[in-house]
This record gives C-alpha cells, sequence and structure tokens, in this order.
C-alpha cells in the first residue's frame, strides 16, 4: 500500500502532516504530496511530471514560504500539486494513477477547509479540497482530510461562526480524532522546519503538542494576538475527504465558476456565542478517538 501525506492549503500545513508522515514511515514507505495555490512557473528547480505535478528537491525554490523544500531535506520524497495549473486534474489523476497511490491524507492547520460559507482565508484550501475529491473519487482512492488546530484559523475568531454548523453537517463523514504518537520526533522535525520558515498555525500546532494549553500571546506574521489553546487542538479531526469535498457548498462553487468564483463571495459578520458552542462540538467529537493501529485500519 502506498500511502501519499501533506498538506492541503499551503504554508505550514505540511508540518501538521508530520504526524501521519512520521508513524507511518516506521510500516510503510509513504511518499509527501501537498496542494500549493500556485502555478508551475513559480517553481524553480522541480521536476515537472505532469500537468500541475512537480517533484521538489531540498534545492528546489519559490517566491514566498515554501515548507515543501525542508522537508525535501529531511530526506522524504516530496510532490507538489499547483493547483492553479488549468490541467491540474489531468495531471493529479495521472501522477496516482501511475504512482500506485492507494490512499491520501490531507492536514489543514485551523480548519478553514472545514466551513461551508466564506470565512478565514478558505479559498486556497477550498481550492485543493475541490481538486482531491473530484480526482479521488474519479480514481475511487481512500482520500482524508485531517484537520489540526481546529477552529484556530487567525488564532480563533475567523471562522467559528460557520464551523459549528459546518462540522454538524459533515459530522456523518467524521472518521475520528488522532491522537498524534512519537511526539518528539515530530515536534523536533517541526522545530526544523520553523528555523527555516515562519508559520503562526504550525508555531501553535508545536506549543499544542508539547502540551503548552492555555492562553498565550503570539506575534508572528499575521497573528498578533492571545490565542486560547486547548488540548483537542493537538488531535486531527480526521474526515472523508471525498464526501467533505462533494457536499461542500463553497467546492460547488469552484466546480461551477472555476477558483475566480470564490473571489466575490462576501464573508459572513462573526457571531459572538460560537466559541464555547464550538469548544462543547469539538470536546464531544474528540471522544470518539483513533490510534494509530486504527488509522492503518482505515485505510
Amino acid at each position: 500500500m502506498t500511502i501519499a501525506v501533506g498538506g492541503l492549503g499551503g504554508g505550514g500545513d505540511v508540518g501538521g502532516a508530520l504526524s501521519l508522515l512520521i508513524p507511518l514511515q516506521k510500516v510503510t514507505d509513504p511518499v509527501v504530496l501537498s496542494f500549493l495555490g500556485c502555478k508551475e512557473r513559480k517553481i524553480k528547480y522541480g521536476k515537472k511530471l505532469y500537468d500541475g505535478i512537480l517533484r521538489i528537491y531540498p534545492n528546489s525554490e519559490k517566491s514566498g514560504r515554501f515548507f515543501e523544500k525542508y522537508v525535501a531535506m529531511l530526506g522524504y520524497d516530496v510532490y507538489i500539486v499547483c493547483t492553479k495549473e488549468d490541467n491540474v486534474h489531468n495531471g493529479l489523476t495521472n501522477f496516482l494513477d501511475d504512482y500506485n497511490i492507494d490512499v491520501i491524507f490531507s492536514v489543514d492547520l485551523g480548519g478553514d477547509s472545514l466551513v461551508n460559507e466564506p470565512a478565514g482565508s478558505f479559498k486556497n484550501n477550498i481550492l485543493s479540497l475541490t481538486i482531491l475529491s473530484d480526482v479521488s473519487s474519479k480514481l475511487e482512492i481512500k482520500s482524508f482530510l485531517a484537520v489540526g488546530n481546529i477552529g484556530l484559523e487567525g488564532g480563533g475568531g475567523e471562522i467559528e461562526h460557520v464551523l459549528v454548523k459546518s462540522l454538524k453537517s459533515f459530522e456523518k463523514f467524521f472518521v475520528g480524532c488522532y491522537v498524534p504518537e512519537h511526539k518528539e520526533e515530530i515536534i523536533g522535525k517541526i522545530d526544523f522546519l520553523l528555523s527555516y520558515e515562519n508559520s503562526a498555525m504550525l508555531t501553535i500546532y508545536r506549543d499544542v503538542l508539547m502540551g503548552n494549553y492555555g492562553v498565550k500571546e503570539y506575534n508572528i506574521m499575521y497573528l498578533n494576538k492571545r490565542v486560547c489553546i486547548k488540548d483537542y487542538h493537538q488531535y486531527l479531526f480526521i474526515f472523508d475527504a471525498i464526501r467533505v469535498g462533494q457536499e461542500n457548498k463553497l467546492c460547488n462553487v469552484v466546480r461551477k465558476f472555476g477558483f475566480s468564483g470564490l473571489k466575490n463571495l462576501k464573508k459572513l459578520s462573526r457571531s459572538n456565542d460560537n466559541n464555547v458552542k464550538l469548544n462543547r462540538l469539538c470536546r464531544k467529537m474528540a471522544e470518539k478517538k483513533l490510534s494509530f493501529k486504527h488509522v492503518l485500519k482505515v485505510c
């Protein structure tokens, strides 16, 4: 069985994928497959394999943050999906077929891939989820969306007002919460990535893996605020990516109008009472815990 694991929305998401990648490499030979909201031409010193699909090496370059090259430095085989390429669906189809990929785990830190209405920095995550869902469904490949730091997009307060409703609608596609194992090794490799690039979400995820719960002040990139970290933020909330992508209203906007259809959507106004509701719902969902053995059985 060949399993692909990577980030869904770019930035530090691929660092969160180490929570699955590290235990998987102890029993199989996984590859890294990350989605990036860019065109092929933005990548230098990568190897084009198919339309929108590149192999990434330690010397590969990209303007802006590029965690995947540092994951390649850790010794993993790293591939990226350039989601802004017109023929990326065919490219990803050929890659998954030719490389005999059986299972995909795509990790999102924050949770804006789960929003069913405009909130947070949803655009790239929704585009990636749409592509993942459509291609996986076509090839009948098992694909999972794994969300860490759930609800902490923007440090909290950005997506709770729609996430509660979305989680309830997607709850039937919920597989369970994976509690990361081999935490010291995961933290060490995340620290390696953060020594090269900044990521607010990955820093928070590293801190929660270290057991640093409670309210903490962050001043990283766009994040300059106090963040309330709960124990369940370390869990990966795992969903059937195909079904979530098929049912997500924003994914259907992409299918009908393309990525440009997301650009003019107006974000919904926030509601102050949803933080408590989200906390209650996440704690209930977190009762359905998965060990690594359970994750393998799901595969």
